[in-house]
């Protein structure tokens, strides 16, 4: 005998529906997983950068600082300054020799990051190429909000809810009995007839109605929906915190550039001439090539905080500042 189960129900394209959702829903994880590597990559490029800038700002401070030393130094030959001012210049020239070689292993720490993450355990690349003083304004926040549907981990979710209820169709129409056709050749012994058989059977679901499979299917619906919203506010949080980061950093930076940096570096080399001249004494001398260290390790820090900004907001926007400035001015 032979026997054929025929599915009632619809019960067949429905599962392929799931599938077929699966299949897409799988496609949104794989560009999650994507952008959050060549997010990781773009922070890890941009530490790269940032420490490549630390070793040649720190090498120009220490030139600088040899300078002021070699300065100081002819000073007290000459008799004009104590030789205490020399061993401050010496001891100020030994702490950023110190910062040279700090930046110097920050920067094998960088590429040693960078290349691991394509499985790299020794860089092959001796020089990063960029430059961390390109920056794209930041557009306003509402064209950049709106853009947070891109976001993989937000549109997964449409997906995801989708499969769920498709699933729960699915445990419905299983409520609806299979029927089987059968058919096959009998024969009598006693009387040595044969005959054909054909049957037809049908279960009838009086205790099981599959009230388990609809019920959890449900509850995976409702927790589908849940999650989405926690998703979205989560994106949202994000959005907003790494939004501001970027758009104080590239504020920060601009005012630094334009501001600090000129007046740093005009205050430094009035104070090297006047020092020379004996107008100030080694203290204002010291005080003004402070500042100066640290306007540029300021701005240096703004900068990296903008890229490393920057990447985390493409990533939950789905694209890029140039291409939102260029759809802004069109």
């Amino acid at each position: 005998a032979l026997s054929q189960l025929i599915e009632l129900g619809g019960k067949r394209s429905k599962r392929e529906r799931v599938a077929a959702i699966e299949k897409d829903l799988a496609g949104w994880d794989y560009e999650a997983k994507r952008l959050d590597v060549l997010t990781e990559v773009a922070r890890g490029f941009a530490e790269v950068l940032g420490a490549q800038q630390q070793v040649a700002y720190t090498g120009e401070l220490v030139s600088l600082a040899e300078t002021s030393t070699r300065t100081v130094s002819e000073r007290v030959d000459a008799g004009k300054v104590s030789p205490l001012e020399a061993t401050k210049a010496g001891v100020s020239l030994s702490n950023t020799r110190i910062d040279a070689q700090q930046a110097k292993s920050n920067l094998v720490a960088a590429r040693k990051k960078l290349a691991a993450l394509w499985d790299d355990p020794i860089p092959a690349f001796e020089r990063a190429e960029g430059d961390l003083e390109v920056l794209t304004p930041v557009p306003s926040t509402e064209n950049m909000k709106n853009l947070l549907s891109n976001n993989p981990d937000l549109a997964r979710w449409v997906k995801e809810t989708e499969q769920r209820t498709a699933a729960l169709e699915v445990e419905r129409a299983k409520r609806i009995p299979d029927l089987t056709v059968s058919g096959g050749v009998r024969h009598f012994s006693d009387t040595d007839d044969g005959a054909f058989v054909l049957g037809v059977s049908i279960p009838i679901p009086i205790f099981d109605r599959n009230q388990g499979g609809v019920r959890e299917a449900r509850y995976r619906l409702a927790k589908a929906k849940q999650e989405a919203r926690t998703a979205e506010a989560k994106a949202g949080s994000s959005f907003a915190e790494s939004y501001q980061t970027l758009a104080f950093s590239y504020e920060q930076a601009m005012a630094i550039k334009s501001q600090v940096l000129p007046a740093a570096e005009h205050s430094f080399a009035a104070a090297g001439e006047g020092y020379r001249e004996g107008k100030f004494d080694f203290l204002e001398l010291l005080d003004a090539q402070r500042t100066l260290f640290e306007a540029k390790g300021k701005y240096l820090e703004s900068l990296m905080s903008y890229h490393k900004a920057k990447a985390d907001v493409e990533r939950l926007i789905g694209d890029s500042l140039e291409n939102i400035n260029k759809t802004d001015v069109k």
